[in-house]
């Protein structure tokens, strides 16, 4: 008899509606990998496929059907020359992934973050931690600016988009896919605007004070919104003090040093344009 499966644990189905899944062709996962995913890891190594990626006939970011010692697993996306073949999508085998999928994973990442930062300045979308591998999201009022790092969200990006349009009709949409990870998964380092009007420059606001980033230029999403939390705590801390701030990019921790009472900020970065 075959261990509890991930499908008996989560009470999903155990057989795939394939008048909804026949267009999608099935990836099967060994067994080894089960205890690793029935904890909620969302990444498949290409050595836990049944079949070597290599001799797959699937493209690369094509959405697959996932099962697990040939049962219904979930959803995912492939890519046969990444390390990490399959990156999962969803658990439930019928899940469909289009613009209402993703709509809905937009609306739970947002509802987690409401009341621990201002929901118009802040990150929307962190990956694997939101349940969409891949994919960061970053909000500036009515700009949006995305990271794709995988060929299965750059395959998904019009069902991204038309979410994104539906819960955000007067943003803007840029993409910034930069990063190692676009070389790892066999692709290129692009820019783009997929709506809207992107300016030179942008605002974010942050403990009460504005910075000023460039979208189309500046580091990754434009600010490190992952530092919001740091800053403040080294505002408290920086009252009578002489700081010095180096790597400051756009001046995140200094400016907030002075506004924290500091008798003089000094901030240094290797950028120019920063």
């Amino acid at each position: 008899m075959c261990p509890e499966s991930i499908v008996d644990q989560l009470n999903l189905p155990t057989t795939l509606d394939w008048s909804l899944r026949m267009s999608l062709p099935c990836v099967d996962i060994k067994r080894d990998a089960e205890r690793r995913l029935r904890k909620g890891h969302l990444w498949v190594y290409a050595n836990e496929l049944s079949v070597a990626p290599a001799k797959s006939d699937v493209g690369a970011g094509q959405v697959v059907a996932l099962s697990l010692n040939k049962r219904a697993f979930g959803v995912g996306y492939f890519n046969p020359a990444s390390l990490i073949a399959v990156r999962i999508l969803d658990r439930d085998p019928n899940a469909q992934i289009d613009a209402a999928w993703f709509q809905t994973r937009f609306e739970k990442a947002l509802a987690l973050r409401l009341g621990l930062a201002d929901p118009t300045y802040m990150r929307l979308v962190h990956g694997e931690a939101d349940g969409i591998p891949g994919l960061v999201i970053d909000r500036f009022d009515e700009l949006l600016v995305a990271q794709s790092g995988t060929a299965g969200i750059d395959a998904l990006r019009p069902e991204i988009e038309a979410a994104l349009k539906h819960l955000f009709p007067k943003a803007s949409l840029l993409w910034r896919n930069l990063g190692a990870s676009r070389g790892l998964e066999g692709l290129e380092e692009q820019t783009e605007v997929a709506f809207g009007t992107v300016p030179d420059e942008h605002s974010v606001i942050e403990h009460g004070s504005r910075f000023w980033f460039r979208p189309l230029a500046g580091q990754k999403t434009g600010w490190y919104y992952d530092q919001r939390e740091n800053r403040k705590l080294i505002s408290s801390l920086a009252g009578g003090k002489r700081v010095l701030d180096v790597c400051s990019y756009l001046g995140g921790f200094a400016v907030n040093c002075a506004t924290g009472g500091a008798t003089s900020v000094l901030a240094v970065d290797g950028s120019a344009d920063a």
